[in-house]
């Protein structure tokens, strides 16, 4: 029987996936959650203040909780408890056995391989504790860099969904990427022979 488990803090080699929290406004404000290029490829606008971004972390811990079937998480480095970014495993069918990710990330971390390193945990999390069989993520064509993070993590090109959203720039084309369990646990195997 499928069950959604309590969120656990998940660790990498540089970086700690934890819970948000309401202390957490004033460092997203600052660091992701503010920038117009952030939001660029995102379906909110970027918070004008620090109550804004105090406002989304409400909405977090509300709206999207493991109960509900998200998993959000902030991103913080090694050695430090400031949030960088933020990754989820959301919108979960307990049925059906799947879910979808959705990421962000400071401009200054980009570029160092940070949002892999999350997404991999997240998966890891997502296969191997919760037992999903397929992870979905999609990103708009104006977003080859996040393409590439969803290839990096093992995701397989499914297509294009065509006038999806209405975002900013009118209606918007998406990339979809997605992840069996089976595509992970070949991953995985791949990977421990290379260890």
């Amino acid at each position: 029987m499928f069950s959604l488990l309590p969120q656990e803090i998940l660790h990498t080699p540089r970086l700690t996936l934890r819970p948000f929290r309401m202390e957490d406004a004033e460092a997203n404000f600052q660091n992701w959650d503010s920038n117009p290029k952030v939001a660029e490829f995102m379906l909110w606008d970027p918070s004008k203040t620090v109550a804004d971004s105090r406002e989304r972390i409400g909405e977090f811990l509300r709206d999207y909780t493991p109960e509900q079937g998200f998993y959000v998480y902030a991103i913080t480095q090694a050695g430090s408890d400031e949030p960088i970014g933020c990754v989820m495993l959301g919108w979960i069918d307990s049925d059906h056995h799947s879910g979808e990710l959705v990421y962000m990330l400071s401009p200054a971390a980009q570029g160092k391989g940070y949002m892999t390193e999350a997404v991999s945990a997240l998966l890891d999390f997502a296969f191997g504790k919760l037992e999903l069989n397929r992870v979905q993520a999609d990103c708009f064509l104006r977003n080859p860099a996040s393409a590439r993070v969803m290839q990096k993590c093992g995701l397989l090109y499914e297509g294009i969904m065509r006038g999806l959203y209405l975002g900013k720039e009118g209606y918007e084309d998406l990339f979809v990427y997605a992840i069996l369990r089976s595509d992970w646990e070949f991953k995985k195997e791949r990977e421990s022979k290379h260890v």
